[in-house]
């Protein structure tokens, strides 16, 4: 079993804790939320969704990951790597060079950043 897959299999057994997401819903963006989720209300094939599905426009987020910070160390860690991404930086990098976003591979996108494995 290769590393990641055995950290995987590891992680599904634990608890998660914390969740790191990014809320989607702005006053900009809130329109185009609500237009988009009445244009997928309407077509044929969300009937076959369920209605836990459908949520307010105002509770949709990007999610990028969970962790399991379980002692007051593990938190302390994951406030300062936090704490230590030049968010700015990566977006303005992202933006002037569109070919270091992670290539999609079989319709799954690769993980910009993983967390260190201590966390």
């Amino acid at each position: 079993m290769g590393a990641m897959k055995a950290l995987s299999a590891n992680m599904s057994r634990e608890k998660r804790t914390h969740f790191l997401r990014v809320p989607l819903a702005r006053a900009i963006s809130t329109p185009q939320l609500q237009k988009s989720l009445q244009q997928i209300a309407e077509d044929p094939l969300a009937a076959n969704l369920p209605s836990a599905a459908w949520t307010s426009p105002d509770l949709i987020h990007l999610s990028f990951g969970s962790l399991m910070l379980d002692t007051p160390a593990r938190v302390s860690k994951a406030k300062q790597v936090l704490h230590d991404i030049d968010m700015r930086a990566l977006v303005n990098g992202c933006m002037a060079h569109p070919s270091s976003l992670p290539k999609q591979h079989d319709g799954l996108s690769q993980p910009v950043m993983n967390a260190p494995p201590d966390l």
